[in-house]
């Protein structure tokens, strides 16, 4: 499932679940004994299971567990708790961390090398796994679709040392530029792929449950295989274990990066670092 925002005002904030063929809308409205409410699951079919012994309405699942939205300045709101983090930890995206590739035969509003089933030429996706591969991973995973962690999980393997690359992408207009659009949904999608620092065994689990399922069963290895994967979840028991949290999107031009995206993206540096201790990688254009 995913979850959006329709629109918001200073006391209340429409949201929508979207789940496989159906969803969900409800509200969170600021105010009265527990400082905000959530509006419009009272009659909801759908349950959360898994957190408590018995299963929670979607109700008292998001009133235990408002959405928490990250503001352009990196402050966050959940429920009636807004947190003002200041200026001072609100760094600049490193230029360094922000890699300018070539995406000559790409097209950018192609962002799946899959869609129904159906392979498709020139996909981001595709070209970022290309990337990697070029780079010495000995993994490349396909993760896209509903319950992805992220679009591509890259694991490369050096000496005594495991690094996890999860890369989220996301497609653009056919032209390149400067559109802060362009950066919400697929750094919102980082954000929550953050867990995971914290899991690498649950992450190899993952992996393995969504090659043997699904509309891609047994397509999700764009390069290595399930004896690779076992290679690197017996190399845990003995190795050091980094991760890097990335996103691609050709349809950013780092030379025509506006104030506003400059400072989306340290805000959203700075929640990486803060979090998880690792830093945002960004693949652009020129």
């Amino acid at each position: 499932c995913s979850l959006s925002t329709l629109k918001y005002d200073s006391k209340k904030v429409d949201m929508k679940l979207n789940l496989f063929n159906d969803e969900v809308l409800f509200s969170i409205v600021l105010g009265g004994e527990n400082g905000f409410s959530v509006i419009g699951l009272d009659d909801s079919k759908f349950h959360i299971e898994g957190i408590k012994r018995d299963a929670l309405s979607l109700k008292k699942f998001f009133e235990e567990n408002p959405p928490t939205m990250f503001l352009l300045n990196g402050c966050t709101i959940s429920g009636c708790i807004h947190t003002d983090y200041g200026d001072s930890l609100i760094n600049k995206i490193p230029k360094e961390r922000m890699e300018v590739l070539e995406w000559k035969t790409v097209k950018y509003n192609i962002e799946s090398l899959y869609k129904s089933g159906v392979k498709r030429e020139n996909s981001i996706q595709e070209y970022m796994m290309k990337n990697l591969v070029d780079r010495g991973a000995i993994v490349v995973f396909n993760d896209d679709n509903s319950g992805e962690k992220a679009d591509i999980i890259g694991i490369f393997i050096n000496e005594d040392l495991i690094r996890f690359e999860l890369i989220h992408c996301k497609y653009s207009k056919e032209k390149s530029g400067a559109r802060i659009s362009d950066l919400y949904e697929v750094c919102g999608q980082a954000i929550v792929s953050l867990r995971y620092k914290w899991k690498p065994e649950e992450l190899l689990k993952h992996m393995e449950r969504r090659n043997s399922t699904g509309v891609l069963k047994e397509k999700r290895f764009y390069h290595g295989s399930l004896i690779e994967l076992d290679k690197v979840k017996k190399a845990l028991k003995y190795s050091d274990v980094v991760f890097e949290f990335a996103i691609a999107q050709p349809g950013v031009e780092k030379s025509k990066l506006s104030i506003d995206m400059s400072n989306f993206l340290g805000s959203i540096y700075s929640t990486i670092v803060e979090m998880t201790e690792t830093k945002l990688k960004c693949y652009f254009n020129r």
